[in-house]
């Protein structure tokens, strides 16, 4: 279940970064690059071909928003004032481990968001711009719905590294005034 839950995120992830390169690709190519995905995707296995492709563009996607966001997810440990050098160790003892699982899957798919989801929009803008003649509603509808959803992607993967970290705090100061609770 574990690691089906991992697969999963990083499908997720994987299918939002496939999103902006295949708009992209369209607006550096153009619509009719859509008929041969098509024509290939009837050929093949389509979602085993597609599932493959997303987990592994969600591998690559997930490191990238890892390495862009650990100074920003630093910071807030370190104003947590945790001082286990592993949090997981803390979540371990205190017999939290779903919640810690749970927790880390939504950072990765929050901060893996907040990378893709103004990708996704601009990428879109592009090719609005590109394929229609009148676009201006549609393109203000498309920058408040893709600044809106990239804030709170970005708001949410804060508080979320945020609230984790305070909570894991708390839990290291119950078993250093505890001790005796958190064996088993």
């Amino acid at each position: 279940m574990e690691t089906t839950a991992l697969y999963v995120e990083l499908i997720i992830i994987g299918l939002e970064t496939s999103l902006w390169i295949t708009s992209f690709i369209i607006y550096l190519t153009n619509l009719s690059i859509l008929k041969y995905v098509g024509i290939l995707l009837e050929k093949l296995p389509a979602s085993i071909l597609l599932l493959g492709i997303f987990y592994v563009l969600g591998m690559i996607f997930d490191r990238i928003a890892d390495l862009t966001f650990t100074k920003s997810e630093n910071k807030i440990r370190i104003k947590s004032g945790l001082e286990a050098k592993s949090s997981i160790i803390i979540w371990k003892q205190a017999d939290q481990e779903s919640y810690l699982k749970y927790t880390r899957s939504k950072v990765r798919i929050l901060r893996s968001s907040s990378l893709n989801i103004p990708l996704i929009t601009f990428s879109l803008l592009l090719n609005i711009t590109k394929y229609y003649k009148s676009p201006l509603r549609l393109l203000l509808f498309l920058i408040v719905v893709g600044i809106l959803i990239s804030y709170f992607s970005f708001k949410g993967y804060n508080q979320t590294v945020a609230s984790f970290y305070d909570k894991a705090r708390i839990l290291e100061l119950d078993k250093k005034n505890n001790p005796q609770s958190n064996s088993n």
